[in-house]
């Protein structure tokens, strides 16, 4: 999987990264006695990690992460749950929480919504 690092000054890395695990991966980042993690073979200051997501967008999104600078993430959760993201977010010691396939900064999401499924009318 293809996965793209995006840090807090706007830089993005992105590289194939072998077995990426959202729930895992979050839960590296939120190890408080750690300052500096590896994903893969970088090495990163965990404080300037902003979001880890795939590379390419899904090709069945059914989330939307609205971030507050205004973009939107579309991701794939098989497992959306409204009440289960509330009880990650509200977790005092969680700064880093797994979203579908993505990681993201707690701090920097505004709201996220199931997408919506538009019909055409003729």
């Amino acid at each position: 999987m293809n996965i793209t690092i995006h840090l807090r000054d706007g830089l993005k890395i992105t590289k194939e990264s072998v077995g990426f695990v959202a729930e895992e991966c979050a839960e590296t980042l939120n190890n408080r006695q750690a300052l500096v993690t590896a994903i893969d073979d970088i090495v990163i200051n965990k404080n300037e990690i902003k979001m880890i997501t795939p590379a390419d967008e899904p090709s069945n999104p059914n989330i939307e992460v609205h971030l507050h600078d205004g973009s939107i993430l579309r991701l794939l959760d098989d497992n959306y749950s409204a009440a289960t993201i509330v009880q990650k977010f509200n977790e005092p010691s969680v700064l880093m929480a797994a979203v579908g396939d993505g990681v993201i900064n707690k701090t920097i999401v505004k709201m996220i919504t199931p997408v919506s499924i538009e019909t055409a009318t003729a």
